[in-house]
């Protein structure tokens, strides 16, 4: 008898936050047709009812909207973050604003989102943020100099601190097999704007202005091997 086993996706346990009630709905329905691991645990419409929630029931992805008013909202996220350390927090706001993202990353916000984003997004930005950890749809590099704490010291530019994440090193693996920013997201299912953050890192750490500059200086500082020449490859006369 053949046995077939077919491995099921972990169901995602999500709260939601947020003091409208249409809002719920929506992501309530979102969730219920379009994505089979997404699975609703509560709704919460006030700080209170955000803190009993969390307390009382065990979720991976808190979803909510920082306005409860926007400053109960980024304390709270500081509150949720200092209790719950493996809680992924996911903000939505209808703010562009730098100054808020840096504050909310600082408070430990694992992903901002804009409410002029589609579904696609939120569902892109939940399963990142719990199989990753973080997600960064948008530039990260103005939050970054908003937020001096998250800038990192001079000292850490240099090659001997120098260190590259797991990410970086896949990302710069396959831009050396010329793929395309789109080619590498495919490749490593990440969405594009993860790429071209992981990208910005990798030059921002090796104080480059180009990405191949900084692959060039993680050579010559052997960070990263060179690159092997290829033997078919014809030999200037």
């Amino acid at each position: 008898m053949l046995l077939i086993v077919v491995a099921l996706k972990k169901n995602i346990r999500i709260g939601i936050a947020d003091r409208h009630k249409f809002v719920h709905d929506g992501i309530r329905l979102f969730c219920e047709h379009q994505s089979n691991n997404f699975q609703i645990i509560f709704h919460a419409f006030t700080c209170d009812e955000i803190e009993r929630n969390l307390s009382l029931e065990k979720i991976d992805v808190l979803v909510m909207d920082v306005n409860f008013p926007l400053a109960e909202g980024v304390h709270l996220c500081e509150k949720i973050r200092e209790k719950y350390k493996e809680l992924r927090i996911l903000v939505f706001a209808e703010y562009d604003d730098i100054s808020l993202m840096a504050k909310l990353f600082k408070c430990g916000v694992d992903c901002y989102l804009k409410k002029t984003e589609g579904f696609d997004s939120l569902r892109y930005a939940i399963t990142q943020v719990h199989e990753v950890g973080y997600c960064y749809l948008y530039d990260m590099s103005a939050v970054l100099k908003t937020s001096p704490m998250e800038v990192p010291p001079p000292e850490s530019k240099k090659h001997k601190s120098l260190q590259l994440s797991s990410k970086e090193k896949a990302v710069i693996a396959l831009i050396r097999e010329e793929l395309t920013t789109k080619q590498i997201a495919r490749e490593l299912g990440l969405h594009v704007k993860t790429i071209e953050f992981h990208k910005r890192n990798i030059i921002e750490k090796s104080n480059s202005k180009k990405i191949l500059g900084a692959i060039d200086y993680l050579v010559s500082h052997n960070i990263i091997p060179a690159k092997k020449a290829d033997p078919y490859q014809k030999k200037p006369a």
